[in-house]
């Protein structure tokens, strides 16, 4: 049987995004796989499943004053004429067209949209070629970013028309937890699947080692921006018992504000908190599993940060790490039904230190087990198969 083609788009750097690579190596087992997106071969094509095409975009530049100012005029334009200007606006830009050329040169049979700004792409491209369009939504756009004025002003009105009109003709779509795809089939219609963001891990966790009665070790991992307010661990740690040490292992997105975490940590809790270099995205789980503890307190300032249920979420819980949370609902699900971690009351720093206070070794060293059981249940190839199925029903299904 002759394999599918499928084309993968993002845009962004592929390399930052794991979620996508996993996908595009995924779809490589029964499909000729093309991922498209910035960067220099996605942060090194050696990275890339063998059977994954790597067909790199150019970065967009700001552009000329004047074509920023027609692109920003028609974006508030929408406001008063969404049908004429929204569709101005989005095809004005130059990267978005040269996509389009580029995927009807691949002449895919499936198109995986990745995000709200690869759809109109990828149904012009589907238009021209017989081929089935596929979206992974990853979170819930018309509310990413909307604790900014502006962006709730002008940019979600466009996020949203491009979806209602866009949407229900795509052959699936998904995203990634339960409560996000809930609210895209309410708003829009569309029912979503779900394919959660499991990184791939080694299978049992490395080595557990007791807690210790007088020095418990917490982890928190990720991009060290002030959006994630990861002040508020590093405070929350501060006020708890000095027992607890916390590790923020960070990609420094904005380099002043982890200096200013830095100092941070060192005026509040010198030697307990600390800044350490993060690691390659294949040596996580492994780096994690010499701490006993994976802390997460996302304040949620906008609608995706509530529900959020990210990679380093199972990224503890493939180390072996009991999990310590904010009441994050679709976390707070997975640990309850697990076992394998400890809620705080709310995602202030005080919330976090009496949560961990109230920590002894042996209930750390009880979610630790559960979490190694849990670890060979939330495996990145049962969301692989999700995913799988996903496609293969869009090409069974009638083209676009």
């Amino acid at each position: 049987m002759s394999r599918s083609r499928v084309a993968c788009v993002l845009f962004a750097p592929v390399g930052q995004v794991l979620r996508v690579k996993r996908q595009a190596a995924a779809l490589a087992r029964d499909h000729d796989v093309t991922l498209l997106g910035y960067g220099d071969a996605a942060g090194g094509a050696g990275e890339l499943d063998a059977g994954v095409a790597w067909s790199p975009l150019a970065r967009p530049t700001p552009g000329k004053p004047v074509d920023r100012a027609m692109k920003a005029t028609l974006l508030a334009l929408g406001r008063l004429a969404p049908d004429w200007a929204y569709p101005r606006w989005y095809w004005r830009y130059a990267l978005y067209r040269s996509t389009l050329e580029r995927l009807v040169s691949l002449r895919p049979d499936v198109i995986v949209a990745n995000n709200w700004q690869a759809l109109p792409v990828a149904l012009r491209a589907a238009d021209r070629v017989g081929a089935r369009v596929v979206i992974d939504q990853h979170e819930y756009a018309p509310r990413q970013n909307e604790q900014r004025l502006a962006w709730r002003t002008f940019m979600s009105p466009a996020v949203r028309w491009i979806l209602h009109h866009h949407l229900p003709r795509t052959a699936a779509a998904f995203t990634v937890a339960n409560t996000l795809a809930r609210a895209y089939e309410t708003e829009f219609g569309v029912p979503h699947g779900v394919v959660r963001n499991i990184p791939q891990a080694p299978f049992p966790p490395p080595p557990a080692r007791p807690t210790g009665a007088d020095h418990v070790r917490l982890v928190s991992h990720g991009v060290g921006a002030r959006g994630r307010s990861l002040e508020v661990m590093v405070r929350g740690v501060a006020m708890a018992d000095r027992r607890f040490s916390l590790d923020l292992m960070l990609v420094p997105s904005e380099p002043d504000y982890v200096a200013w975490l830095a100092r941070e940590a060192e005026r509040l809790a010198p030697g307990r908190v600390r800044i350490v270099p993060p690691v390659a995205p294949t040596a996580i789980v492994e780096a994690l599993a010499a701490y006993d503890i994976g802390l997460f307190v996302l304040p949620p300032v906008n609608f995706n940060y509530r529900f959020a249920l990210p990679n380093k979420f199972f990224e503890f819980i493939a180390a072996g790490l009991a999990v310590a949370i904010g009441p994050s609902p679709e976390m707070v699900e997975h640990v309850r039904d697990h076992g394998i971690g400890f809620v705080g009351d709310g995602f202030e720093p005080a919330d976090v230190a009496r949560l961990l206070d109230g920590l002894t070794p042996d209930a750390i060293d009880r979610c630790k087990a559960a979490a190694r059981v849990a670890a060979g249940m939330l495996t990145a190839e049962h969301e692989a198969d999700a995913l799988r199925a996903i496609v293969t029903a869009a090409l069974a299904d009638q083209p676009t």
